[in-house]
């Protein structure tokens, strides 16, 4: 999605969005007079303009923020204020229960087209079965969109469509379909792509009252929340379980299978606890991936760890 221009950020090829030839570019191949960017994009508070009414149309597609993103309470305020959601989607998630319309889309074993992996490996991927039921693939899904508002696409098979991407976006150029499992490389970088931390917070410091940090992150064998309709997945990876260092499980009196409850100020939760010297002293991890431990409320808007205390239910 990021290498397609799909943040605000960015062009297509994370392309400067102020470049001149670039958006000359983009407005030929797209049938338009020119295209210009502007620093005042709703989209850049996205959430936070759907909740102040100045959007007024919001339409999300593969992704499930009331339970992802680390500001739940604005989510939820904001799909509430929007006057008109579109969730297009392959599971009934929280954030579809929120829709005035839901359009059922397809998995990935059901369309054709290329992923690219972590590593910029671009790679196939050819439909194992029919879409179930009502589903089609994003792509028909986009395609009967813009037919029905009478601004049809030039390009709607998935050959010309790759065609387009290999021309609007440099770094895709002769990657596509992806058959050669090659890894496309930034422009005008000559060294390895390298991890950033951003942002600006501050962490917090632990108190008497919430004496332990709250870590989340992917469980091993799960990411996102997708992948607990997957029952390989469930047979190696059940349950949602946080994990103390064995240290502080015998000041807490706790053993494994004891259910805690995780507090912060902004909310609590009741899970069970596993034991690990992986995690260290003072440190509480809980995976961010079940939909009935929503790990997202204890935050209340807050990145990187934040403060909690710890309880046994007896």
């Amino acid at each position: 999605a990021n290498d397609m221009g799909l943040t605000p950020e960015f062009l297509p090829g994370y392309q400067n969005p102020n470049d001149s030839e670039a958006l000359s570019a983009l407005a030929k191949e797209w049938g338009v007079d020119s295209l210009s960017f502007t620093d005042n994009n709703p989209a850049n508070e996205l959430f936070e303009n759907c909740a102040n009414g100045q959007i007024k149309f919001l339409y999300i597609t593969g992704e499930d923020p009331v339970h992802s993103y680390y500001k739940r309470d604005l989510v939820e305020n904001a799909l509430q204020a929007v006057p008109f959601l579109v969730v297009q989607d392959i599971f009934m998630t929280e954030t579809a229960q929120m829709a005035d319309i839901i359009l059922p889309t397809s998995t990935f074993a059901e369309k054709e087209g290329s992923y690219t992996n972590m590593t910029r490996h671009v790679q196939p991927v050819k439909p194992a079965t029919l879409p179930q039921g009502s589903s089609k693939p994003d792509l028909d899904v986009f395609c009967e969109l813009a037919e029905a508002l009478s601004s049809p696409f030039s390009n709607t098979d998935i050959e010309d469509l790759q065609k387009e991407i290999e021309r609007v976006v440099p770094c895709y150029s002769d990657m596509l379909p992806g058959s050669d499992y090659k890894q496309w490389t930034p422009s005008n970088v000559n060294e390895n792509a390298k991890f950033r931390i951003g942002g600006n917070f501050q962490e917090p410091q632990s108190t008497n009252d919430y004496p332990f940090k709250l870590v989340t992150n992917n469980h091993m064998f799960h990411i996102g929340s997708y992948t607990q309709h997957a029952k390989a997945l469930l047979d190696i990876g059940p349950d949602c379980r946080a994990v103390l260092n064995p240290d502080d499980g015998e000041s807490l009196q706790l053993e494994a299978g004891d259910r805690i409850v995780v507090e912060s100020k902004a909310g609590k939760l009741e899970v069970p606890v596993d034991l690990s010297e992986v995690t260290p002293k003072g440190i509480v991890y809980i995976p961010k991936n079940w939909v009935d431990i929503p790990v997202n409320k204890l935050r209340n808007g807050e990145e990187g760890s934040i403060s909690i205390k710890v309880s046994k239910v007896e």
